[in-house]
């Protein structure tokens, strides 16, 4: 019973938070005027709202939590960038925000996995080092071979480096799974693309 609830309460929030982006494009000054309808829908923005942080956590699983960084722009049917979104809609400071967010996420993805390969070929080199021994005899000569003789410093640190290469490979990729900018602003932006557009199209 109290799953169920728990469950309700979850959709409650994800409705209550989408709604305004759900209904957003709607410019009644254009009603019975199909053409410049179209016109409209095919140019305006809207914002598909990706709130998957809501979590559950403790034994009854109630709500824990909710975030509402991730979001998706479209232009009529076509998805934007976040930098298309914000150079289209003249916010030039936050469109270079969000490039420099994606290039950030873009180096630590990169720096990352060569720090990762890296460390597993130091490792490996490590764990097949090998080193020459002989057996001294009195009466024959002596008898060289190679014997397997780990460097565990280039092991232990290959490994080191490697682990530390793959927290940067998941930061990166935790990291293009955000926005530069919220939901709040970035809605705030998309409506007043929008306010104009009908404006100007209401005008012809």
């Amino acid at each position: 019973m109290l799953k169920h609830v728990a469950g309700v309460m979850v959709l409650v929030l994800v409705l209550q938070y989408t709604a305004p982006a759900l209904g957003q494009t709607a410019c009644p000054e254009l009603d019975g005027k199909p053409d410049l309808k179209r016109s409209f829908v095919r140019q305006a923005i809207t914002l598909d709202v990706r709130g998957e942080s809501i979590g559950s956590r403790g034994f009854f699983s109630t709500v824990d939590y909710s975030s509402w960084d991730r979001w998706q722009a479209h232009e009529g049917g076509e998805p934007l960038t976040e930098e298309q979104l914000f150079v289209l809609c003249g916010y030039s400071e936050e469109a270079e925000k969000a490039r420099q967010h994606k290039s950030s996420a873009s180096s630590l993805m990169g720096g990352g996995i060569v720090l990762a390969l890296i460390g597993c070929v130091v490792a490996l080199i490590g764990t097949n080092k090998k080193t020459t021994q002989c057996d001294h005899y009195t009466y024959i000569p002596d008898v060289c071979y190679e014997v397997v003789d780990p460097n565990y410093g280039m092991v232990y640190g290959g490994l080191i480096v490697g682990v530390i290469g793959t927290g940067m490979m998941w930061a990166g990729s935790m990291k293009t799974r955000t926005n530069a900018v919220p939901y709040g602003q970035v809605k705030m932006v998309v409506d007043e693309y929008n306010e104009n557009l009908c404006r100007r199209l209401a005008g012809e």
